[in-house]
């Protein structure tokens, strides 16, 4: 049985990609620094007849990191694939950041992706088609005002993922992004209800003619790890229903 790793597990996208690994026979460690939200996740893909644990983590922290590693190796013995997936929101100006915000992004949504690849990386390496698939935006393409210094860590996971895919080719490690456009979570709730004015806006701009939700990018991230998706490598796909290829709209 391959085991997964997902950081930011206990919420929105991550237990959504958590749930759906669990469905497809991974044993999944449930990452999050919320260690209540993680463990009901996990409870929830136990009680379902899957096998998960949560794992305190603060991907900020290289220690943390490194302990949920080994904490998986000791329940599982192996690692074939780790999700990126943790991730704050910051929106600034470039003007109006202030530096340690900056800094705190930075941490959080592209250091704390190099760290646990980086950690992860030798456990991948025993392990046949073994992958990493990172979470990063729509945002890293095309943004809005006031995403900065989000966009930019976004955009620096893109770069991130595709040197990463050039380096570990070599050991049979497939690395792949995903690009989550408006996906319908907590953070956007209660902005994205049915009959919301903000819903009434956005609606239009999306071809699919709905809003992301968090299992659009869990199929995304459980077939970019597949076999199916084995010449797939140094990716970044896109998944906001048709919204990027939208020029704009009258409405």
């Amino acid at each position: 049985m391959k085991t997964a790793i997902v950081t930011g597990g206990g919420s929105g996208i991550g237990k959504a990609i958590a749930r759906e690994l669990a469905r497809e026979g991974y044993r999944v460690a449930v990452g999050d620094r919320n260690e209540e939200n993680a463990a009901l996740v996990a409870e929830e893909i136990n009680n379902s007849g899957g096998e998960a644990r949560a794992m305190l983590v603060d991907i900020a922290d290289e220690e943390s990191i490194v302990h949920m590693i080994e904490k998986t190796v000791v329940w599982t013995g192996k690692i074939d694939l780790l999700v990126n997936n943790a991730g704050v929101n910051f929106q600034y100006s470039v003007e109006d950041c202030p530096p340690d915000e900056f800094d705190h992004c930075i941490a959080i949504n592209l250091k704390g992706h190099y760290l646990c690849s980086k950690h992860a990386i030798p456990l991948l390496k025993k392990e046949q088609g073994s992958n990493i698939v990172n979470i990063a935006s729509t945002h890293a393409i095309r943004t809005q005002p006031n995403f900065f210094p989000y966009n930019a860590t976004k955009g620096g996971i893109i770069s991130m993922t595709k040197g990463m895919a050039i380096d570990l080719s070599k050991y049979g490690i497939r690395v792949n992004a995903v690009c989550p456009g408006f996906i319908q979570t907590a953070i956007m709730d209660p902005e994205l209800y049915e009959e919301s004015d903000y819903l009434k806006k956005v609606l239009p701009y999306h071809p699919a003619g709905r809003i992301g939700q968090p299992e659009d990018i869990a199929y995304a991230v459980a077939f970019l790890a597949s076999e199916k998706a084995s010449f797939i490598n140094g990716e970044a796909m896109v998944v906001d229903g048709g919204r990027n290829a939208l020029t704009y709209t009258l409405e």
